[in-house]
């Protein structure tokens, strides 16, 4: 980003950080620029021109911008640019194309990464309702999106339409991708932690022992999701006054910022075991 640094408020061109400049240098520039200004943080603020001419190129430079910003985190700074993305593909793809409803999925995750509840959930419910129809009920993206929306409720405490969505995204998955698959483990355990906030822990303490012995399985006793699951039933267990799920926790979080893992206190793991542990 360095040579690309001017003063705020100047356009600059945008590159494709795929694939290095557009095809075509005279046009680009008034293509598709990138506007910086500068903000709380250090942060950048994107703003997109040039709406409706080469939405092609736009389009996959946009995916590739947005992609890396969502791994970066920089969820303030790439919505704007979520929904520039959304804007083109409904008027270019259509609203059901399979692309459309990726952004559609991706800009409901950005926005519930900023606690903004009502219109993620709008969004994850039209990803949802659309992959149904153009998809299938048994699709696998389908399932993701509607684990996807169970999160977004179980988050906002809306546990009742949760676990509807918990239970049936386990008993499809089960069936279309099979009982030891990764996304069948992740809504056993999705399904597990919710129950045990519900105080449902006979169930809840079955799931989360099956989603342990299946991760273990196709992972690793030493993996990181093993992990997870180990200190997930860990807290099932001090739930139950079990005294052994204290030192299950305590383990997994030595273990989990510890190498190879070394994950930050930060990390949404390390925050939910040591404050069950009270570290």
């Amino acid at each position: 980003m360095d040579e690309m640094e001017k003063e705020e408020g100047e356009y600059v061109p945008f590159y494709n950080i795929a694939g290095g400049p557009f095809p075509i240098p005279q046009t680009y520039e008034r293509v598709f620029h990138l506007r910086e200004h500068s903000c709380s943080a250090n942060n950048l603020v994107r703003e997109i021109a040039g709406e409706g001419e080469n939405d092609e190129q736009v389009s996959k430079s946009l995916e590739t911008v947005t992609s890396l910003m969502f791994d970066q985190e920089k969820f303030q700074e790439v919505e704007p640019l979520y929904r520039r993305l959304l804007k083109v593909e409904e008027r270019v793809l259509g609203m059901e194309d399979e692309g459309t409803m990726a952004t559609v999925s991706n800009l409901a995750l950005v926005l519930k990464k900023q606690c903004k509840w009502d219109e993620a959930e709008v969004l994850s419910r039209r990803d949802l309702e659309a992959s149904e129809r153009v998809l299938g009920v048994d699709h696998p993206d389908t399932l993701i999106s509607v684990g996807n929306l169970g999160l977004l409720l179980d988050e906002q405490g809306k546990l009742e339409e949760a676990e509807a969505l918990y239970r049936r995204g386990l008993e499809e998955s089960e069936r279309v991708l099979g009982v030891d698959h990764s996304d069948t483990l992740r809504a056993v355990n999705n399904l597990g932690m919710l129950l045990k906030e519900q105080g449902k822990l006979e169930e809840a303490e079955a799931l989360l022992r099956r989603n342990l012995e299946g991760e273990s399985k196709i992972s690793g006793a030493d993996h990181r999701s093993t992990l997870n699951a180990r200190g997930n039933l860990g807290l099932l267990l001090m739930k139950r006054g079990d005294k052994s799920g204290e030192g299950m926790v305590r383990d997994v979080l030595s273990s989990l910022l510890s190498p190879p893992h070394s994950l930050l206190k930060t990390h949404a793991w390390i925050k939910k075991f040591s404050q069950a542990v009270e570290l």
